[in-house]
């Protein structure tokens, strides 16, 4: 098991492709051959309505971290009202609107080839403990959406404040991980694996 700390302030801030906003990248995985990533996790400011960039070839789950909401268009179908930790999934290459409810917001982004690599997304409530047993063989990020939350396996652990991630590699065998707070918090549970070629 290895396990990364990844503070909010060490994150990258990036354009979008489209040029409209700033993505804050956590973390991604490039592929060798082509330096595309495989996978991105990010936060993204999103202070007006518009388009989203597109990105061809991935699926994308996205979550409101904060503020009242986005409503989004996605080749012509209108979802309900996406609020905070509600993860939506859409195609990466389909046209997509997004109009506000009221306000900006901020939002946590996973985009992964879905050829390469599987993907889950679980919003957790802390209230003021909880157990969560991670799978062997994936890669797995905790993301605070809100509170501050301390981390501890049976190795190590970390104090994480809101949008604070870590970054476990749970390699041979799964991982029991205990989470706890003063009141409650919520966490983004990732879960990321590659896909064996048949």
């Amino acid at each position: 098991m290895r396990m990364t700390y990844l503070p909010r302030s060490g994150y990258q801030r990036v354009p979008w492709k489209n040029g409209l906003g700033v993505t804050e990248e956590i973390a991604k995985q490039l592929d060798p051959a082509t330096q595309q990533f495989i996978w991105r996790l990010s936060i993204a400011t999103v202070a007006e309505d518009g388009p989203f960039s597109l990105f061809t070839g991935y699926q994308r789950i996205i979550s409101v971290l904060a503020g009242k909401g986005m409503v989004l268009t996605v080749n012509g179908l209108v979802s309900e009202a996406i609020t905070e930790f509600h993860p939506f999934t859409f195609d990466g290459a389909a046209n997509t609107e997004c109009r506000l409810v009221d306000g900006g917001i901020f939002d946590f982004n996973v985009i992964y080839d879905p050829q390469l690599v599987s993907a889950t997304l679980i919003w957790q409530t802390i209230a003021p403990e909880k157990t969560l047993e991670l799978a062997a063989n994936h890669t797995h990020f905790i993301l605070v959406g809100k509170g501050d939350v301390k981390l501890q396996t049976a190795l190590t652990n970390q104090a994480l404040s809101t949008w604070d991630a870590v970054k476990i590699d749970a390699e041979q065998q799964s991982l029991v991980l205990q989470l706890s707070t003063h009141s409650s918090a919520i966490v983004a549970v990732v879960s990321l694996a590659m896909k064996v070629a048949e």
